[in-house]
């Protein structure tokens, strides 16, 4: 699990003989203080234009197993993108010590619909999530979600068990809840129980013990991020950022909440 320190990446390109086909293959993974922290891998299918990832790591008492599939096509200036119209994937498990374990699930459709769904185990007890939205947008910064449906099961150790469902609809300048909602309507009578997804969680498994700090690589380059050079290529790398990003609590949200509540007269 790569940390903002001074690390090792270990960078193999596999041949077709081991990806297997008309692939391209390429695994990294990272060192630091002679240890592996985690490892990558990442599968292009020339022929379909399947684009996979795997991405498995361990750090500081917590571990991570993560995928993404998804499809890459050309566009008219001969850049490689995602190819929207069609179906996008991810998937992720995340420990942390304690017991607390969470698994994740997103789809993303070719008619902008986010099919999400989340489980979550603790102490103090289980709780399952899913839910259905629509949005528009092509990016962070003009992303706008339009409608939802969710529902879903809290289940405590004690006492306070409840099961929830509801919707939203953006209505010209705010969200309204409308049960109509076609969303809703899908997800409403939803069955936990029946999805293999909500029926078990554990910690993901890491296993490095095939990835060698000490290997001896056939090129090795020196990464100095106070050259001008580097710090271009740093800059488009990282330039879409978004650590400990907060869609559902961020200033603009805080604001607004606050505007609402210091109005509301109780």
């Amino acid at each position: 699990m790569p940390g903002e320190s001074d690390q090792d990446v270990f960078i193999k390109i596999h041949g077709s003989d081991e990806a297997g086909g008309d692939n391209y293959k390429t695994t990294l993974y990272f060192c630091s203080s002679g240890t592996t922290g985690g490892y990558e891998i990442l599968t292009v299918n020339k022929s379909t234009g399947t684009f996979t990832t795997t991405d498995v790591g361990s750090e500081g008492g917590a571990s991570k197993s993560s995928s993404v599939t998804a499809y890459l096509t050309v566009d008219g200036s001969g850049n490689i993108i995602f190819d929207k119209s069609k179906s996008r994937s991810a998937t992720s498990t995340y420990y942390q010590s304690g017991g607390n374990i969470f698994k994740g699930d997103v789809t993303i459709t070719a008619t902008d619909l986010i099919y999400a769904k989340r489980y979550f185990s603790s102490v103090w007890g289980v709780n399952r999530n899913y839910s259905i939205s629509g949005f528009t947008g092509s990016s962070f910064d003009n992303l706008r979600f339009t409608e939802a449906g969710y529902t879903g099961k809290d289940q405590r150790s004690g006492s306070g068990s409840h099961n929830y469902a509801g919707s939203a609809v953006f209505n010209s300048t705010h969200y309204t809840t409308d049960t109509s909602n076609a969303l809703y309507s899908e997800v409403s009578g939803y069955d936990f129980t029946a999805d293999s997804f909500f029926t078990s969680i554990s910690a993901p498994t890491v296993d490095t013990s095939g990835y060698s700090c000490s290997a001896t690589p056939d090129a090795e380059v020196t990464m100095d991020f106070s050259n001008s050079d580097v710090q271009a290529i740093q800059t488009a790398c990282e330039a879409d950022r978004f650590d400990n990003y907060t869609m559902c609590w961020g200033s603009a949200i805080q604001n607004a909440s606050s505007t609402v509540f210091t109005s509301q007269a109780y």
